[in-house]
This record gives C-alpha cells, structure tokens and sequence, in this order.
C-alpha cells in the first residue's frame, strides 16, 4: 500500500512536551514568536521506537526519517507524515483499522484535524490528504501530549491491565468549542445521553432511599412474637423484636444492682428474660407485659419493658397471643388495645 523505504514524519510539539525543568530556551521570551528544529539529522531518543514497531509490523526493517520542531504553544502534537502510496487507500485501511477504537478518529477524506480540536483530552484525530505529486498521501495526526500522550495514555494501559473498561476516566471532552454543525449533532446525542443518565439517576436514587429508609426503620419496626412463636422458631440474635405475655407467677427475681430475670409465658411455652433497668411500677407477676430486645443463647435480653396502665389494662398484643391459646377471659371492665 505504501513505500516502506520512503516515509517522512514531520512533527510540531507544544513546550510543555519539553518537561518543567528550567531552561533558558525555553523561556517565555526565548520560545514566544519562533519555531525550530531539534534533535535533527537522525538523532532524536525516540527513533529507536519508530524503527522497533515499523519493523514489526511490516516484517522487515524499516527505518523512518522523522524531526521535531518546538512551537511556541502550551501543548499538542501536530505530525505531518508524508508517504508513497493511493491515498483513498491509505484513508480506507486508516479507517478501517480505527473504526472501533474510542479514542482514535479517522475524519474524512480531506479534512486536516488541529491540536485545538483534542486540546485536553484522550482523543486521537488523523486526517488523509493527497499531494499533487500522484502516488503521494499525506496523513496527518494530533494528540495532546499531556493526555494522550502522557497521563491519560497510562490511565488507559491500566484499564487494560485491570481488566476495566478502556475508557474509564478518560472521557474528558476538549476544550475548544467544536463547529456549529458539530456541535449541533453533538448536542443531540449528549441531551439523549443526559435523558437516560437522569432516568438512571433517579432509578438509583430511588432504589438507594428505599434502602435506607428501610435500614433506618428497621429498628422501629418490630415484630411482635408470643413465647410459643419464640420457642417454635428462635429468631436470630441480630434481630430486634417484641415478646409479650403474661410474667409467670414466682419467677420474678431480682439480682444485683437493676437487673431482674424472670419468665414470659402464653400458657403454652416460656422464655426466660433478662432485663437491666427500672421497672415499671404496675410490673408484678402474673401480669401482662411486653418486652423489646432480643433472643441471645436462649434468653431474651429486653432492652425495653412495658407493662399493664393501669389494674385492668392488658396490651392488645398479649390478648391476641392469650386467645390463640385459648386461656384469655375477658372481663367488662377490662380494656384491651
């Protein structure tokens, strides 16, 4: 397709591609208004990667001629590369090869890009162009040395070592303002971008408050549970959750200090309790009572306990579990609920 033995690359780079080590020559009022050459006549550190990978890809050695020049500009690659061949072809097997590459463009046939197009970002711009000698193409490229080809093309090889999406943080659009046909093809794409981000935004957000009102809920919303419940079908010790039903009669003891043991019965089954604290004054034996907390190696450990308002009162929880068993009597002046 092209001369492998006639290829010459052309390059203007930005200062910034010269480091941040204090130079004389590359001073504001040395550098600004002028451009030149270095590194000239073969000499240039990077020739040794030019030869290595032509070689490898055309199968034989191939050595470039290739100079630099330092243009008075913050940052950007420019390269004209002027070779032998159909240049349609070259623009085809250009377009071809990159088609699905993210951040390499083909533009065109015809259309030169410029550093300003890719100012601050990952991407690649190349452009293909004849000459008015025939047999001769002119393919030109520009990249951000600072992105492309510095820190965004490390991010990017460790993507790819990390097995991450190859774009990942690296979708920094330029800074220059693009033409106004592009920018209004650009602008329909990014408002329907933008409509499914907001859609999947709000899916997220709506998912994430549920979650955390349950989370935050889940401590005030606890299940009650009558002793036989409890004894069928032990809870986890992470659960919170209420007992009720009547203290049974005698096992009310009071240890040390504010901690009472005692047990909580339907009738039915039993569940010893453990509770530090004081007391409700109407707390007696043989009275209904309801007990938050939770079941830890057999014992539920409350960290909460109601008992009956007043001599008649029984809470509606403990009703309810009284007349599943089948012992609770109830009396005119006895208010439940």
């Amino acid at each position: 397709m092209i001369d492998l033995d006639d290829i010459l690359i052309d390059l203007k780079a930005g200062v910034s591609g010269a480091g941040r080590s204090l130079k004389e020559n590359l001073l504001h009022a040395e550098l600004s208004e002028g451009t030149h050459a270095y590194s000239a006549g073969g000499r240039h550190r990077h020739l040794g990667e030019f030869d290595q990978e032509f070689s490898k890809i055309a199968g034989r050695p191939v050595q470039v001629r290739f100079t630099p020049h330092l243009t008075p500009m913050n940052r950007g690659i420019l390269a004209n590369v002027y070779v032998k061949g159909d240049p349609q072809a070259v623009h085809r097997a250009l377009t071809e090869r990159y088609l699905t590459e993210t951040f390499l463009e083909v533009l065109p046939f015809g259309a030169l890009p410029s550093t300003r197009d890719i100012r601050g970002s990952n991407y690649v711009h190349i452009g293909v162009i004849g000459d008015r000698v025939p047999g001769c193409a002119m393919v030109v490229a520009v990249l951000d040395n600072l992105c492309k080809g510095s820190s965004g093309q490390a991010i990017q090889n460790a993507n790819l070592m990390l097995g991450l999406d190859e774009a990942a943080g690296l979708g920094l659009a330029p800074v220059f303002p693009l033409s106004r046909d592009a920018m209004r093809g650009d602008m329909k794409g990014l408002k329907k971008k933008r409509r499914i981000q907001i859609i999947a935004l709000a899916f997220v957000a709506l998912a994430g408050s549920t979650a955390l009102i349950g989370y935050a809920m889940r401590d005030g919303i606890n299940f009650f549970r009558s002793p036989t419940q409890v004894v069928e079908a032990p809870p986890p010790e992470t659960e919170v959750f209420r007992i009720g039903g009547l203290v049974e009669k005698g096992s009310l003891v009071r240890g040390q200090g504010e901690t009472v043991t005692f047990r909580v019965t339907d009738t039915n089954a039993t569940v010893p309790v453990s509770f530090t604290g004081v007391l409700p004054d109407l707390f007696a034996e043989d009275a209904g009572m309801v007990g938050t907390g939770r079941l830890v190696g057999g014992v539920f450990e409350a960290s909460e306990i109601l008992a009956k308002h007043d001599e008649t009162y029984m809470p509606k929880e403990v009703v309810d579990a009284l007349k599943e068993q089948g012992v609770f009597q109830h009396t005119e002046d006895q208010p439940q609920g």
